[in-house]
């Protein structure tokens, strides 16, 4: 972690004096001595981190040590940040004075009075900054004197090297986590138990997998799970994630929901026991309860009259039980696990000896292997390598077995000091979360893990950076991909959480408020806290501003909610109290808080946030003094309903790469400026400004998205009735943004006018075409009777043969007579859906791009649809005909799974309740 810190400040003392070049502001006179010489104490200091880092376990002055380096590392890093952030926000001052200051003579009084204010401030914090420059050149030269007091060895960067290495050669691996090894027996043995029927009847059969960590019983209960055999033996299964602390209400809200029903969020206990027992009464269930922790029989008592209801079946659960005893791995299947993920391709003989050796000091343990095995494919192939790794003092360390596996802290070590970190820093999240990769990747962003110093250039990207990374450690066994159908999510195996708390102790804590009052720990040196809560007043975990003020250094603070409960967390004064001592925020979380306002003199003191969600609150607007954060990468206020104005003054923002504003339905339009914010690649929701309303409050229109072509993700468009015609819906430059995969486009709010509408929003969906790129697009209550001929009726042909389109869905397009007529030769559809399409009466030759009568039909049925998965049409009561040309109903492939609903409750497997024609060939 200290290494890491250092390797930040070198990249960052180094970056603030290009920046003040480059932007030709002078912030510090003077200073470069003093950079150059703190640039040689850092360097020398970081020569000896690595040796550092792995003597801390054994001693502990070397341990102290390091604490005080991290201490100074972070002051030093809040120094260069204010110093950075002092250059840009004179950067944009400058940008505002030609926009608004020198337009007049009267204005440039004004303006040569207000540039007399910024000065003195400036000549303020360069005092400031110098002054604490000082003092921290003092306290580094005192740590560099201490360090060779330790004997610590000096290490190359031979490391940093590999990994830049690795990254050319192996971006593109996965590890295969389907292969299990040496479990065959077990698994046997555990879907025997499951399928028997010896029990009695009034007996609920429970089989209790038990063993150390990392052997692997999540692993062989997923087996079982997963089985063909158990999935058609039951009528439900059921899987619960227990874990600690023991909440009864969540895990019956869980099994509730696994049973296919909803469950009231602010439900009494014997209201919820009640509706537990009756959805689960005479049922033939499975249910998993993972990563059981407690050992008081008395905290399963209220399940067992409930579990008593069902009728067979229930596994892995504390309590009367048919125990199973979880053995080690043989060291050969210790070998094979390894040596699976240590070479990709084939074995070599010359390290086989060497591997076995290291597979034998796994100790039966399969994690281990899997994280030795994603150390070893890390290093060279060569004996002195793999040697090194079978010599490590580490495995001597008899100490750290109390703690954690020597495996994993040796290859934690072996891990390049930004990917450190990033580990390092899900300490913050409770065990067995889930975590959003986005979510994940844009905090790392936030405390500067990737590559921070690099972020203003235009060909940086830090957000595949973050990938990058996050793949890796995939990899290298440190965090598990748990993906769920529409989002990417990631988790980390509790043994690997303990060895990020174990190493993050004095840094990283996650508090219940259940457990502790957050001025009952010694936190004065905390780094990153996330708070749990059950709802209530945050105010009586912040009893006193003292206790605010002792976490002043916090880097990050999140609120969450404790897993089954739902309540809102009510804010009053301590949201005022976070944004006044709080001031060296990185990434602030305040989700689901039921946060009404955000106070507007208090909001610009956390000039050092980069991160701010405020998403699923009460918030009705976002305070001008936003815009004052200069440093603000990511902005998210989803989910918030009430939501009816973002600042005016966003344009400012020149950092913001992320803001995220989906289901804000009150906002009627974004700020004017949205354009200037080059750094932008997510923009989830598009409102055009009104065209009736004044310049001000008409608020952003669509040409500013002309210059933002780094935007990604999906895009939605709202108020398209406002663009005023095809013209202005060009200069978005929509075909100039080939990043961009999804685009949704709302017509809402123009049905039923007149024939000139109708024709300029045909115009405006023609000049809207998008890059080939796009992967899905769906069009909504467009109001016209025809689409437009250029690129989404696939006129052109190059464009047709270039589309990357996977779903397409028109719904509500209530004019419309025909569908686009060749999108059955798009080769990569996948999914269409169609729907409230009233005027529609067939999908046959016109629809799919066949002239019938022309003798081509039998050619065509070979190229239509090449990959189509999914054709959902519903809420069609005057479709008569589908796909049928001449007296032959078109063959479409077999693998599609059709759903037609032409008054939504007909299905194309039913064709006897089917009125459409054709259909009985499907």
């Amino acid at each position: 972690m200290a290494d890491a810190l250092v390797s930040t400040l070198l990249e960052k003392l180094a970056s603030v004096i290009q920046q003040e070049i480059e932007q030709e502001v002078r912030l510090i006179v003077g200073v470069e001595k003093e950079v150059e010489n703190l640039s040689r104490t850092l360097a020398t200091i970081q020569a000896v981190l690595k040796d550092a880092e792995k003597k801390q376990v054994m001693d502990n002055l070397v341990k102290l040590w390091l604490e005080d380096l991290k201490d100074v590392a972070y002051d030093m890093d809040d120094v260069l940040d204010e110093w950075s952030t002092g250059i840009l926000k004179s950067q944009i001052q400058m940008l505002d004075d030609v926009d608004g200051h020198l337009r007049a003579k009267k204005t440039v009084c004004i303006f040569n009075l207000f540039c007399s204010c910024v000065c003195f401030k400036q000549i303020g914090l360069r005092h400031d900054i110098g002054h604490r420059i000082e003092t921290i050149k003092e306290r580094l030269n005192e740590i560099a004197t201490k360090k060779d007091t330790f004997g610590l060895a000096s290490n190359t960067n031979s490391d940093e090297r590999r990994w830049k290495e690795v990254i050319r050669l192996e971006t593109s691996y996965e590890i295969d986590e389907s292969k299990i090894f040496g479990r065959d027996r077990e698994r046997e043995i555990i879907r025997s138990k499951v399928l028997s029927d010896n029990s009695q009847p009034e007996e609920v059969p429970i089989i209790s997998i038990v063993g150390m960590g990392g052997l692997g019983k999540t692993t062989l209960a997923q087996l079982v799970f997963s089985d063909d055999r158990v999935k058609t033996h039951f009528e439900k299964r059921v899987w619960v994630c227990v874990s600690e602390p023991f909440d009864k209400v969540r895990i019956a809200k869980e099994i509730i929901t696994g049973m296919d029903e909803q469950v009231e969020n602010n439900i009494s206990w014997p209201d919820l026991h009640h509706q537990l027992n009756k959805s689960i009464e005479g049922r033939d269930f499975l249910l998993v309860l993972d990563d059981v922790w407690t050992e008081d029989s008395r905290d399963w008592e209220p399940f067992h009259f409930s579990l008593n209801h069902g009728a067979r079946k229930v596994a892995k659960m504390m309590g009367k039980a048919d125990t199973y005893n979880l053995g080690k791995l043989s060291d050969e299947d210790c070998w094979r696990l390894l040596s699976s993920i240590a070479f990709p391709g084939e074995k070599s003989e010359n390290l086989e000896r060497i591997g076995w050796k290291i597979a034998n000091k796994c100790k039966g343990v399969p994690l281990s292997a899997k994280t030795l095995g994603g150390l070893l494919r890390f290093r060279k192939p060569t004996i002195q390598d793999w040697q090194d790794v079978l010599e490590s003092e580490i495995w001597e360390l008899q100490e750290v077995e109390k703690e954690i596996l020597p495996s994993l802290l040796l290859s934690y070590y072996d891990l390049p000091s930004h990917m450190k970190r990033c580990f390092l820093y899900c300490a913050i999240f409770p065990k067995d979360d889930k975590i959003e990769k986005e979510k994940l990747i844009n905090l790392w962003m936030a405390q500067g893990f990737l590559d921070e110093s690099s972020m203003g250039r235009r060909t940086s990207n830090p957000d595949m950076t973050g990938e990058l990374y996050l793949n890796n450690l995939v990899m290298r066994s440190f965090l598990q991909d748990v993906s769920e159908k529409y989002k990417a999510m990631y988790s980390i195996h509790d043994l690997l959480h303990d060895l990020a708390q174990y190493l993050t102790r004095n840094d990283c804590y996650v508090v219940s408020a259940t457990s502790i009052k957050l001025e009952d720990f010694n936190s004065s040196k905390a780094r990153h806290l996330t708070l749990i809560l059950n709802g209530g007043n945050m105010d009586s975990v912040f009893p006193s501003t003292s206790t605010l003020k002792a976490k002043k250094n916090l880097r990050t603070f999140q609120v969450l909610m404790n897993p089954g409960k739902y309540d809102y967390i009510s804010l009053t004064t301590s949201i005022v109290n976070i944004f006044k001592h709080f001031t060296c925020l990185r990434a602030l979380d305040l989700s689901k808080s039921g946060l009404t306002e955000l106070q507007l003199r208090e909001v610009d003191k956390l000039i050092h946030l980069r991160y701010l969600d405020s998403s699923w609150t009460e918030l009705r607007e976002l305070p001008e003094t936003i815009s004052n954060l200069y440093n603000l990468q990511t902005l998210i206020v989803e989910h918030c309903w009430n939501l009816c104005k973002l600042p005016e003054g966003i344009g400012r923002m020149l950092k913001l790469r992320h803001l995220q504003i989906d289901r804000t339905d009150q906002l009627s339009c974004l700020p004017q400026g949205i354009g200037k914010l080059s750094s932008l690649r997510t923009l989830s929701n598009f409102v055009v400004g009104d065209l009736n309303t004044g310049a001000k409050g008409g608020g952003c229109k669509i040409d500013e998205l002309k210059g933002l072509t780094y935007l990604q993700g999906e895009l939605t468009f709202e108020g398209l009735k406002n663009v005023a015609d095809g013209e202005e819906a060009s200069r978005a430059e929509l075909h100039n943004k080939p990043h961009l995969r999804g685009l949704v486009l709302f017509f809402n709010g123009v049905y039923g006018e007149n024939r000139l509408t109708e024709k300029r929003t045909e115009d405006v969906l023609e000049n809207l075409n998008p890059h080939p790129n796009l992967e899905r697009l769906e069009i909504r209550w467009y109001p016209s009777a025809k689409f437009p001929n250029n690129w989404l009726m696939m006129k052109d042909p190059e464009f047709l043969l270039s589309s990357n389109l996977q779903s397409l869905e028109l719904q509500g397009c209530m004019k419309c007579t025909q569908l686009p007529s060749t999108i059955a030769k798009l080769p990569f559809l996948e999914e269409l859906n169609v729907s409230g399409m009233e005027d529609v009466i067939n999908m046959s030759c016109e629809f799919f791009g066949v002239d019938d009568g022309s003798g081509e039909r039998e050619g065509w049925s070979r190229k239509l649809f090449p990959r189509l998965k999914l054709l959902y049409i519903s809420s069609m009561p005057n479709l008569e005909e589908v796909i049928e040309v001449g007296r032959r109903a078109y063959a479409m492939p077999p693998e599609v799974d059709y759903v037609v609903l032409p008054q939504a409750k007909h299905t194309a497997r039913d064709p006897g309740r089917c009125p459409t024609k054709g259909i009985e060939n499907w």
